[in-house]
């Protein structure tokens, strides 16, 4: 609406619906009215069904990191067959964007062949990560899709420090792994946003890390609370003076 704001756009806009142009401008004074007042979405907007949906496609996980709020996960999972019935329905509803998890997403084999039916249906996707396989990932969906879907498709990684630090909460050589992956992706041109679970172990980190995360092109970063509970302890939890500090 803001586009036919001036005398001109709305003479032309005019035209175009055959209307006088003081009807028109009341027409488009009453709109912007009505999308200012929030009221009126409260009243007018009841929706039959999700905008947005989050699946855990996974328990299984290749790392063990020391904060997870999970801990211990079973192996059960589910078929190729019974996730692919799960995207289709997903694919024929309503649904504008799906966010998929894990455990760590990226170990379910199928998982390009799902993100290629939701993309091709109109579905923004989101995925979190630790990106230790991102560039198999990648590399398999766009071969399937034939292109890169950059616009379609985000990636959300974790990163828990720099190098040392993310290693000891996540494991030897990881860090290395997702920095070459979000570098890569990013190259591509896909959006990343990396989340940080801040605790006694990184703090002091992230000063530091938001500057190298900017500096390779990451689009957002994110802070997350830890959950002492899994793997994580309460000692690992920040005290409310050093995260008084740390905002």
């Amino acid at each position: 609406l803001q586009h036919y704001y001036s005398c001109k756009d709305l003479e032309e806009l005019a035209k175009k619906l055959n209307l006088s142009l003081r009807k028109t401008r009341k027409i488009y004074t009453n709109l912007k009215e009505e999308i200012d007042n929030v009221d009126y979405y409260d009243n007018n907007i009841d929706l039959d069904f999700p905008l947005k949906l989050q699946w855990k496609v996974t328990n299984k996980c290749n790392l063990k990191c020391a904060h997870c709020y999970l801990g211990e996960l079973t192996n059960k999972e589910l078929s190729a067959e019974e996730l692919m019935k799960i995207a289709t329905k997903i694919a024929n509803s309503n649904i504008m964007e799906v966010t998929i998890t894990g455990g760590e997403a990226l170990l379910v084999k199928s998982l390009p062949d799902i993100v290629k039916l939701l993309i091709d249906s109109e579905i923004s996707v989101n995925i979190f990560t630790n990106a230790v396989l991102l560039d198999k990932f990648e590399k398999e969906l766009s071969e399937k899709m034939g292109y890169s879907p950059t616009s379609k498709l985000n990636f959300f990684i974790s990163v828990d420090g720099l190098e040392e630090t993310h290693n000891k909460i996540r494991g030897n050589g990881t860090f290395e792994k997702t920095m070459n992956n979000i570098k890569l992706v990013v190259s591509k041109g896909y959006k990343v946003t990396t989340n940080t679970v801040l605790s006694m172990i990184n703090h002091l980190d992230v000063p530091a890390l938001y500057e190298y995360l900017n500096n390779i092109g990451v689009y957002k970063i994110q802070i997350s609370n830890l959950i002492a509970s899994g793997n994580a302890s309460k000692d690992m939890l920040l005290t409310k003076e050093l995260k008084d500090e740390f905002l």
